[in-house]
């Protein structure tokens, strides 16, 4: 794994699919992938690789980004709306990425 990124998002949502780059559709590995990229970023910056851990954070911000436009679209599809989500956390982990403060 390069730690330099290709221009574009890595991982997209397709309506209720999550596509990655390639266009390999990812929806159903789409949360054990999340945990893999959060997981090695933390270990990335454990071990001191700023660099690396960056790459894989922002792998990961891409990804819940995408799962949360997919899991939006199927719930606006099933006319249910956002309270049959179970990706709470995620939109919490999105919101906090927007916030002013941390930049």
């Amino acid at each position: 794994m390069s730690p330099e990124r290709l221009p574009g998002l890595a991982f997209r949502a397709a309506a209720d699919a999550v596509v990655g780059r390639s266009g390999l559709d990812v929806t159903g590995r789409a949360p054990a992938l999340l945990r893999f990229y959060g997981r090695l970023a933390i270990e990335r910056r454990r071990m001191g690789d700023r660099v690396g851990s960056r790459y894989c954070a922002q792998m990961a911000a891409d990804l819940a980004r995408a799962m949360v436009a997919a899991d939006d679209w199927r719930c606006a599809a099933g006319a249910a709306g956002r309270s049959a989500s179970q990706l709470g956390a995620i939109r919490c982990f999105i919101r906090d990425l927007r916030r002013p403060s941390d930049r």
